[in-house]
């Protein structure tokens, strides 16, 4: 799943896409029977899908590796060249040319693992009337596992986090292309201080996990994000004792979630999204009692959903769009079932 301002993606066990609330850009479809939710036609064999921007492009990686996209084409990712002044949304899927055998998806788009561990990048900003985008290769790192959804911006740098396959931690910092050194150049730093992790997730903060399940924090701590029962910032990672047997993690700017392996969720830092409203920005792990047997979570500017077991989605936030594909609009901010949707 991924969720933006606007509207919510989903794969559906038969490798279609669907999606939910008043601002999808483009990828229209029949409608789904009881449901607020629609099918996006032309994609088939979906594996994961991408939200970027409230206007798109939104991506979904099928299982052969090739990555479709629609929506708002400006990037030039969608390899469609505008003429000036024309419409630039892509209403139909199409196959992004630059990428093949990808097998994930970093939740802006802009960067791509493919099959060999290899990672491929986008330039943010491209002129799309005179030709489309180029994807490049990344140099000096290789061999890599998994990438983190989405970067910890720094100042003209995207800063996105890899684990290779030896569980080693990576910072890949992709340039605005309006800076030097480029649109073409990576910035590659090897992380110290960690132990080997299966994966990492960063905002303003980072969380991961270990090989063993145990999550592990560093960074800004304003509203209690790392967890460790303080506002203090790290500058050293540390382990959170409060949980383990986690397999998932996912951030914000000022807040953090964890799934553990049994489908608990837990939550904490600033208490607006917590999933619990109780009005209290936790500064250590605090369960979601509402839901369980959680599966998967994606985490929107101002609404949360997530995948249970028996795969139904429910969600929790602002609403604003239809977000959470409720019958009612209105926010929630406790877990509300998105209306009839079942994605197993």
């Amino acid at each position: 799943m991924s969720l933006q301002t606007g509207y919510a993606l989903a794969v559906r066990a038969d490798g279609s896409v669907i999606a939910w609330g008043q601002q999808m850009p483009g990828g229209a479809g029949a409608a789904v029977a009881g449901t607020a939710a629609h099918i996006v036609d032309g994609v088939t064999t979906a594996e994961a899908v991408v939200a970027t921007t409230a206007t798109g492009p939104a991506y979904a990686l099928r299982s052969d590796g090739s990555v479709v996209g629609w929506g708002d084409g400006r990037s030039g990712t969608l390899g469609t060249v505008f003429a000036a002044g024309a419409a630039t949304i892509v209403a139909t899927p199409n196959v992004v040319p630059q990428l093949a055998r990808i097998v994930q998806l970093s939740g802006s788009g802009r960067l791509a693992l493919d099959a060999d561990g290899a990672l491929w990048a986008f330039p943010l900003y491209a002129d799309v009337t005179a030709s489309a985008i180029v994807a490049y290769k990344i140099p000096g790192i290789s061999k890599v596992a998994r990438i983190s959804r989405e970067c910890g911006a720094i100042v003209n740098v995207c800063e996105f986090a890899a684990i290779d396959t030896a569980g080693k931690a990576w910072a890949v910092g992709l340039f605005d292309s309006v800076v030097t050194p480029g649109p073409g150049v990576a910035m590659v730093t090897a992380l110290s201080g960690w132990p080997l992790l299966s994966r990492m997730e960063c905002a303003g903060h980072c969380l991961a996990v270990d090989v063993d399940g145990n999550v592990w924090a560093k960074g800004n701590n304003f509203s209690g994000q790392l967890g460790d029962g303080s506002n203090v910032n790290k500058t050293l990672p540390m382990r959170l004792t409060t949980i383990s047997g986690i397999k998932e993690v996912a951030v914000g700017l000022n807040y953090s979630y964890a799934i553990s392996g049994t489908g608990a969720l837990y939550s904490w830092g600033d208490y607006v999204l917590n999933g619990r409203d109780d009005r209290i920005a936790n500064n250590t792990p605090s369960l979601v009692p509402s839901v369980s047997g959680v599966q998967e979570i994606a985490v929107g500017p101002n609404d949360r959903l997530v995948r249970l077991s028996d795969g139904t989605v429910w969600g929790w936030g602002a609403n604003q769009l239809g977000e959470l594909g409720t019958a009612s609009p209105g926010a929630s901010y406790v877990p509300v079932r998105v209306t009839g949707v079942n994605i197993n």
